[in-house]
Protein backbone atom coordinates (compact mmCIF):
# COMPACT_ATOMS: atom_id res chain seq x y z
CA UNK A 1 0.00 0.00 0.00
CA UNK A 2 2.89 2.36 0.71
CA UNK A 3 4.15 1.96 -2.85
CA UNK A 4 0.70 2.79 -4.20
CA UNK A 5 0.82 6.03 -2.23
CA UNK A 6 4.29 6.73 -3.66
CA UNK A 7 2.96 6.17 -7.21
CA UNK A 8 -0.01 8.45 -6.59
CA UNK A 9 2.30 11.07 -5.09
CA UNK A 10 4.57 10.89 -8.13
CA UNK A 11 1.74 11.55 -10.58
CA UNK A 12 0.37 14.29 -8.36
CA UNK A 13 3.84 15.86 -8.25
CA UNK A 14 4.09 15.90 -12.06
CA UNK A 15 0.74 17.70 -12.13
CA UNK A 16 2.10 20.20 -9.58
CA UNK A 17 5.45 20.64 -11.31
CA UNK A 18 4.24 21.56 -14.78
CA UNK A 19 2.89 25.01 -13.85
CA UNK A 20 5.02 25.58 -10.74
CA UNK A 21 7.68 27.86 -12.23
CA UNK A 22 5.46 29.48 -14.86
CA UNK A 23 2.59 30.49 -12.57
CA UNK A 24 4.12 33.87 -11.77
CA UNK A 25 4.69 34.61 -15.46
CA UNK A 26 1.08 33.61 -16.18
CA UNK A 27 -0.12 35.93 -13.41
CA UNK A 28 1.98 38.77 -14.83
CA UNK A 29 -0.46 38.76 -17.76
CA UNK A 30 -3.27 39.54 -15.30
CA UNK A 31 -1.63 41.79 -12.68
CA UNK A 32 1.55 43.87 -12.38
CA UNK A 33 4.85 42.32 -11.23
CA UNK A 34 4.65 44.10 -7.88
CA UNK A 35 1.17 42.69 -7.20
CA UNK A 36 1.85 39.04 -8.06
CA UNK A 37 2.92 38.42 -4.48
CA UNK A 38 -0.42 39.70 -3.24
CA UNK A 39 -2.26 37.02 -5.23
CA UNK A 40 -0.16 34.36 -3.50
CA UNK A 41 -0.86 36.05 -0.16
CA UNK A 42 -4.63 35.81 -0.66
CA UNK A 43 -4.32 32.16 -1.70
CA UNK A 44 -2.25 31.39 1.37
CA UNK A 45 -4.69 33.08 3.76
CA UNK A 46 -7.52 30.93 2.41
CA UNK A 47 -5.27 27.83 2.55
CA UNK A 48 -4.54 28.36 6.25
CA UNK A 49 -8.24 28.51 7.06
CA UNK A 50 -8.98 25.46 4.89
CA UNK A 51 -6.23 23.27 6.34
CA UNK A 52 -7.15 24.21 9.91
CA UNK A 53 -10.76 23.18 9.20
CA UNK A 54 -9.72 20.01 7.36
CA UNK A 55 -9.57 17.67 10.43
CA UNK A 56 -13.29 18.38 10.98
CA UNK A 57 -14.06 17.26 7.42
CA UNK A 58 -11.82 14.21 7.79
CA UNK A 59 -13.56 13.21 11.02
CA UNK A 60 -16.96 13.44 9.33
CA UNK A 61 -16.35 12.16 5.81
CA UNK A 62 -12.99 10.35 6.01
CA UNK A 63 -9.70 10.91 4.19
CA UNK A 64 -10.71 8.66 1.28
CA UNK A 65 -13.85 10.59 0.30
CA UNK A 66 -12.34 14.04 0.80
CA UNK A 67 -9.29 13.15 -1.31
CA UNK A 68 -11.48 12.11 -4.24
CA UNK A 69 -13.71 15.20 -4.02
CA UNK A 70 -10.76 17.59 -3.79
CA UNK A 71 -8.99 15.84 -6.68
CA UNK A 72 -12.03 16.35 -8.93
CA UNK A 73 -12.28 20.01 -7.88
CA UNK A 74 -8.57 20.51 -8.61
CA UNK A 75 -9.08 19.11 -12.11
CA UNK A 76 -12.01 21.44 -12.73
CA UNK A 77 -10.22 24.61 -11.68
CA UNK A 78 -7.18 23.71 -13.80
CA UNK A 79 -9.48 23.39 -16.83
CA UNK A 80 -10.77 26.89 -16.12
CA UNK A 81 -7.16 28.12 -16.07
CA UNK A 82 -6.67 26.46 -19.45
CA UNK A 83 -9.80 27.74 -21.16
CA UNK A 84 -11.15 30.61 -19.02
CA UNK A 85 -11.37 34.03 -20.66
CA UNK A 86 -11.95 36.53 -17.85
CA UNK A 87 -9.39 37.83 -15.36
CA UNK A 88 -11.69 37.22 -12.41
CA UNK A 89 -12.29 33.56 -13.32
CA UNK A 90 -8.59 32.97 -13.95
CA UNK A 91 -7.46 34.60 -10.70
CA UNK A 92 -10.14 32.83 -8.64
CA UNK A 93 -9.26 29.47 -10.20
CA UNK A 94 -5.54 30.01 -9.63
CA UNK A 95 -6.19 30.72 -5.95
CA UNK A 96 -8.41 27.63 -5.71
CA UNK A 97 -5.72 25.37 -7.19
CA UNK A 98 -3.15 26.69 -4.72
CA UNK A 99 -5.48 25.86 -1.82
CA UNK A 100 -6.40 22.43 -3.15
CA UNK A 101 -2.79 21.40 -3.83
CA UNK A 102 -1.88 21.99 -0.19
CA UNK A 103 -4.95 20.09 1.03
CA UNK A 104 -4.18 17.13 -1.23
CA UNK A 105 -0.59 16.96 0.08
CA UNK A 106 -2.12 16.84 3.57
CA UNK A 107 -4.41 13.96 2.45
CA UNK A 108 -1.45 12.01 1.10
CA UNK A 109 0.42 12.61 4.38
CA UNK A 110 -2.47 11.04 6.31
CA UNK A 111 -2.41 7.96 4.08
CA UNK A 112 1.36 7.50 4.37
CA UNK A 113 1.54 8.16 8.12
CA UNK A 114 -1.07 5.44 8.71
CA UNK A 115 1.01 2.84 6.85
CA UNK A 116 4.48 3.72 8.20
CA UNK A 117 6.38 2.91 11.40
CA UNK A 118 8.77 5.14 13.36
CA UNK A 119 11.79 2.97 12.49
CA UNK A 120 11.36 3.62 8.77
CA UNK A 121 10.02 7.17 8.88
CA UNK A 122 13.18 8.82 7.54
CA UNK A 123 13.56 6.32 4.71
CA UNK A 124 9.89 6.39 3.71
CA UNK A 125 9.74 10.18 3.83
CA UNK A 126 12.93 10.33 1.76
CA UNK A 127 11.47 7.92 -0.84
CA UNK A 128 8.27 9.95 -1.00
CA UNK A 129 10.19 13.21 -1.32
CA UNK A 130 12.48 11.68 -3.95
CA UNK A 131 9.49 10.48 -5.99
CA UNK A 132 7.97 13.92 -5.67
CA UNK A 133 11.21 15.65 -6.60
CA UNK A 134 11.91 13.48 -9.65
CA UNK A 135 8.57 14.69 -10.95
CA UNK A 136 9.35 18.28 -9.98
CA UNK A 137 12.71 17.94 -11.76
CA UNK A 138 11.09 17.17 -15.10
CA UNK A 139 8.31 19.75 -14.79
CA UNK A 140 10.17 22.97 -15.65
CA UNK A 141 12.01 21.28 -18.52
CA UNK A 142 8.78 20.00 -20.09
CA UNK A 143 7.01 23.29 -19.44
CA UNK A 144 9.79 25.25 -21.13
CA UNK A 145 9.20 23.41 -24.40
CA UNK A 146 5.43 23.84 -24.18
CA UNK A 147 5.91 27.55 -23.47
CA UNK A 148 7.89 28.20 -26.65
CA UNK A 149 4.96 30.21 -28.00
CA UNK A 150 3.58 31.29 -24.63
CA UNK A 151 0.92 28.57 -24.62
CA UNK A 152 0.04 28.60 -20.93
CA UNK A 153 -3.25 26.81 -21.60
CA UNK A 154 -1.41 23.65 -22.69
CA UNK A 155 0.38 23.44 -19.34
CA UNK A 156 -2.81 23.78 -17.29
CA UNK A 157 -4.64 21.29 -19.50
CA UNK A 158 -1.85 18.73 -19.06
CA UNK A 159 -1.89 19.31 -15.28
CA UNK A 160 -5.67 18.76 -15.24
CA UNK A 161 -5.41 15.50 -17.19
CA UNK A 162 -2.82 14.16 -14.74
CA UNK A 163 -5.39 14.42 -11.94
CA UNK A 164 -7.42 11.65 -13.63
CA UNK A 165 -5.03 8.79 -12.65
CA UNK A 166 -4.59 10.35 -9.17
CA UNK A 167 -8.36 10.23 -8.66
CA UNK A 168 -8.74 6.74 -10.12
CA UNK A 169 -5.89 5.21 -8.10
CA UNK A 170 -7.28 6.67 -4.89
CA UNK A 171 -10.83 5.56 -5.69
CA UNK A 172 -9.87 2.01 -6.62
CA UNK A 173 -7.04 1.13 -4.25
CA UNK A 174 -7.68 3.09 -1.05
CA UNK A 175 -11.39 2.47 -0.65
CA UNK A 176 -10.85 0.28 2.43
CA UNK A 177 -8.61 2.79 4.17
CA UNK A 178 -9.34 2.93 7.91
CA UNK A 179 -9.28 6.45 9.26
CA UNK A 180 -7.48 7.15 12.54
CA UNK A 181 -9.14 9.21 15.25
CA UNK A 182 -8.64 12.74 14.06
CA UNK A 183 -7.83 15.48 16.53
CA UNK A 184 -10.03 18.56 16.17
CA UNK A 185 -8.27 20.79 18.70
CA UNK A 186 -8.39 24.43 17.62
CA UNK A 187 -5.34 25.55 15.60
CA UNK A 188 -4.54 28.47 17.90
CA UNK A 189 -4.49 26.16 20.92
CA UNK A 190 -2.29 23.70 19.02
CA UNK A 191 0.11 26.46 17.99
CA UNK A 192 0.26 27.73 21.58
CA UNK A 193 0.94 24.21 22.83
CA UNK A 194 3.77 23.69 20.34
CA UNK A 195 5.47 27.07 20.63
CA UNK A 196 4.90 28.00 24.29
CA UNK A 197 4.17 24.96 26.46
CA UNK A 198 6.83 22.41 27.37
CA UNK A 199 5.83 18.82 26.69
CA UNK A 200 7.23 15.83 24.75
CA UNK A 201 5.98 17.12 21.40
CA UNK A 202 7.88 20.38 21.90
CA UNK A 203 10.57 18.80 19.68
CA UNK A 204 8.46 19.60 16.62
CA UNK A 205 8.71 23.34 17.29
CA UNK A 206 12.17 23.51 15.73
CA UNK A 207 11.06 21.46 12.72
CA UNK A 208 8.08 23.78 12.20
CA UNK A 209 10.17 26.97 12.41
CA UNK A 210 12.82 25.52 10.09
CA UNK A 211 10.11 24.47 7.63
CA UNK A 212 8.63 27.96 7.74
CA UNK A 213 12.01 29.47 6.85
CA UNK A 214 12.54 26.94 4.05
CA UNK A 215 9.10 27.67 2.59
CA UNK A 216 9.79 31.39 2.84
CA UNK A 217 12.86 30.70 0.70
CA UNK A 218 10.68 28.77 -1.79
CA UNK A 219 8.06 31.53 -1.88
CA UNK A 220 10.55 34.13 -3.05
CA UNK A 221 12.49 31.84 -5.38
CA UNK A 222 9.48 30.23 -7.07
CA UNK A 223 7.69 33.53 -7.66
CA UNK A 224 10.54 35.90 -8.49
CA UNK A 225 13.39 33.81 -9.97
CA UNK A 226 11.56 32.96 -13.25
CA UNK A 227 10.47 36.60 -13.68
CA UNK A 228 13.99 37.85 -12.90
CA UNK A 229 15.69 35.41 -15.27
CA UNK A 230 13.26 36.09 -18.13
CA UNK A 231 12.46 39.80 -17.81
CA UNK A 232 15.67 41.16 -16.22
CA UNK A 233 18.57 38.82 -17.15
CA UNK A 234 17.25 37.91 -20.60
CA UNK A 235 17.21 34.11 -20.66
CA UNK A 236 14.78 32.33 -22.98
CA UNK A 237 12.24 29.86 -21.57
CA UNK A 238 14.28 26.97 -23.05
CA UNK A 239 17.37 28.20 -21.19
CA UNK A 240 15.39 28.71 -17.99
CA UNK A 241 14.08 25.15 -18.27
CA UNK A 242 17.66 23.83 -18.50
CA UNK A 243 18.77 25.97 -15.54
CA UNK A 244 15.87 24.77 -13.38
CA UNK A 245 16.50 21.13 -14.35
CA UNK A 246 20.06 21.40 -13.00
CA UNK A 247 18.87 23.46 -10.02
CA UNK A 248 16.44 20.77 -8.84
CA UNK A 249 18.86 17.82 -9.11
CA UNK A 250 19.93 17.94 -5.41
CA UNK A 251 16.46 16.90 -4.25
CA UNK A 252 16.76 13.70 -6.26
CA UNK A 253 20.43 13.04 -5.50
CA UNK A 254 20.71 13.75 -1.78
CA UNK A 255 17.41 13.22 0.04
CA UNK A 256 17.12 9.42 -0.11
CA UNK A 257 20.65 8.64 1.19
CA UNK A 258 20.27 11.37 3.80
CA UNK A 259 16.95 9.91 4.96
CA UNK A 260 18.59 6.52 5.50
CA UNK A 261 21.57 8.16 7.21
CA UNK A 262 19.28 10.02 9.63
CA UNK A 263 17.34 6.81 10.38
CA UNK A 264 20.55 4.99 11.28
CA UNK A 265 22.33 7.72 13.20
CA UNK A 266 19.68 10.19 14.38
CA UNK A 267 22.19 12.88 13.36
CA UNK A 268 19.91 15.77 12.46
CA UNK A 269 21.72 18.76 13.97
CA UNK A 270 24.76 18.78 11.68
CA UNK A 271 22.70 18.14 8.54
CA UNK A 272 20.32 20.99 9.38
CA UNK A 273 23.12 23.47 10.17
CA UNK A 274 24.97 22.56 6.96
CA UNK A 275 21.77 23.06 4.98
CA UNK A 276 21.17 26.58 6.25
CA UNK A 277 24.81 27.59 5.73
CA UNK A 278 24.75 26.37 2.12
CA UNK A 279 21.40 27.92 1.27
CA UNK A 280 22.43 31.29 2.73
CA UNK A 281 25.82 31.35 0.95
CA UNK A 282 24.56 30.47 -2.53
CA UNK A 283 21.41 32.61 -2.31
CA UNK A 284 23.52 35.62 -1.32
CA UNK A 285 25.83 34.90 -4.27
CA UNK A 286 22.95 35.52 -6.70
CA UNK A 287 22.98 39.20 -5.71
CA UNK A 288 26.33 39.61 -7.47
CA UNK A 289 25.40 37.67 -10.63
CA UNK A 290 24.09 40.00 -13.36
CA UNK A 291 25.24 38.34 -16.59
CA UNK A 292 23.22 35.73 -18.57
CA UNK A 293 25.80 32.97 -18.11
CA UNK A 294 23.73 29.78 -18.16
CA UNK A 295 26.18 27.38 -16.52
CA UNK A 296 26.98 29.81 -13.69
CA UNK A 297 23.32 30.45 -12.87
CA UNK A 298 22.66 26.72 -12.98
CA UNK A 299 25.61 25.98 -10.67
CA UNK A 300 24.73 28.58 -8.05
CA UNK A 301 21.03 27.67 -8.06
CA UNK A 302 22.12 24.02 -7.71
CA UNK A 303 23.95 25.10 -4.56
CA UNK A 304 20.86 26.79 -3.12
CA UNK A 305 18.81 23.64 -3.61
CA UNK A 306 21.57 21.47 -2.13
CA UNK A 307 21.10 23.40 1.09
CA UNK A 308 17.32 23.23 0.74
CA UNK A 309 17.39 19.44 0.26
CA UNK A 310 19.36 19.01 3.50
CA UNK A 311 16.87 21.15 5.39
CA UNK A 312 13.83 19.49 3.81
CA UNK A 313 14.68 15.87 4.58
CA UNK A 314 15.84 16.75 8.10
CA UNK A 315 12.66 18.61 9.00
CA UNK A 316 10.39 15.97 7.42
CA UNK A 317 12.13 13.08 9.16
CA UNK A 318 12.46 14.88 12.50
CA UNK A 319 8.84 16.04 12.51
CA UNK A 320 7.22 12.74 11.56
CA UNK A 321 9.33 10.82 14.07
CA UNK A 322 7.78 12.95 16.80
CA UNK A 323 4.08 12.83 15.92
CA UNK A 324 1.41 10.13 15.91
CA UNK A 325 -1.04 9.48 13.09
CA UNK A 326 -3.83 10.92 15.26
CA UNK A 327 -2.03 14.28 15.54
CA UNK A 328 -3.75 15.84 12.52
CA UNK A 329 -3.93 19.17 14.36
CA UNK A 330 -0.12 19.23 14.68
CA UNK A 331 0.23 18.04 11.08
CA UNK A 332 -2.08 20.88 10.05
CA UNK A 333 0.20 23.44 11.70
CA UNK A 334 3.25 21.84 10.04
CA UNK A 335 1.71 21.87 6.56
CA UNK A 336 0.30 25.35 7.08
CA UNK A 337 3.83 26.69 7.48
CA UNK A 338 3.93 26.73 3.67
CA UNK A 339 0.78 28.83 3.52
CA UNK A 340 2.01 31.13 6.28
CA UNK A 341 5.32 31.59 4.50
CA UNK A 342 3.45 32.36 1.26
CA UNK A 343 1.67 35.14 3.13
CA UNK A 344 4.71 36.64 4.84
CA UNK A 345 7.17 36.07 1.97
CA UNK A 346 5.31 37.55 -1.03
CA UNK A 347 3.81 40.35 1.08
CA UNK A 348 7.26 41.34 2.36
CA UNK A 349 8.76 41.06 -1.13
CA UNK A 350 5.96 43.16 -2.64
CA UNK A 351 6.65 45.91 -0.10
CA UNK A 352 10.41 45.76 -0.62
CA UNK A 353 10.07 45.96 -4.41
CA UNK A 354 8.59 49.43 -4.08
CA UNK A 355 11.97 50.56 -2.69
CA UNK A 356 14.67 48.23 -4.04
CA UNK A 357 15.55 46.44 -7.30
CA UNK A 358 14.52 42.78 -7.51
CA UNK A 359 18.07 41.39 -7.22
CA UNK A 360 18.33 42.76 -3.66
CA UNK A 361 15.77 40.14 -2.62
CA UNK A 362 18.47 37.46 -2.91
CA UNK A 363 20.77 39.22 -0.44
CA UNK A 364 17.97 39.82 2.06
CA UNK A 365 16.79 36.24 1.73
CA UNK A 366 20.30 34.96 2.48
CA UNK A 367 20.27 36.88 5.76
CA UNK A 368 16.86 35.45 6.67
CA UNK A 369 18.12 31.90 6.04
CA UNK A 370 20.91 32.35 8.59
CA UNK A 371 18.22 32.55 11.27
CA UNK A 372 17.65 28.81 10.79
CA UNK A 373 21.02 27.98 12.32
CA UNK A 374 19.41 28.32 15.76
CA UNK A 375 16.83 25.64 14.94
CA UNK A 376 19.50 23.28 13.69
CA UNK A 377 21.57 23.77 16.83
CA UNK A 378 18.51 23.23 19.08
CA UNK A 379 17.46 19.95 17.44
CA UNK A 380 18.02 16.75 19.40
CA UNK A 381 19.16 13.38 18.10
CA UNK A 382 18.42 9.92 19.45
CA UNK A 383 15.11 8.14 19.95
CA UNK A 384 12.05 10.39 19.61
CA UNK A 385 9.42 10.68 22.32
CA UNK A 386 5.87 9.90 21.18
CA UNK A 387 2.76 11.49 22.56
Amino acid sequence: MVWLIFATTFIFAVHTALPLYVNSSFLSKLVSENNIGLVYTVASLITIIAVWKLPVLLARFGNYATTIVFSILEMGFLLILAFGDTSFALLASFIATQVLMTILVFNLDVFLESFSTDEETGTLRAIMLTAYNIAILAGPLVASFILTNGDFWKIYLAAALLMIPVTLLTAKKLKKFTDPEYSTVTPLKTLYTIVVKKHPNDHVRHAIIATFLLNLFYSWMVIYTPIYLYNHIGFSWEEIGTIFFVMLLPFVIFELPLGRFIDKTGFTRGVMISGFLLIAFFTGSLFFLKEPTLWLWALILFGTRTGASLIEITTESYFFKHIHKRDTNVLGVFRNTRSLSYIVGPLLASLLLFWIPMYYLFLILAGIMLMGLWNGYAMQGGIPVKQ
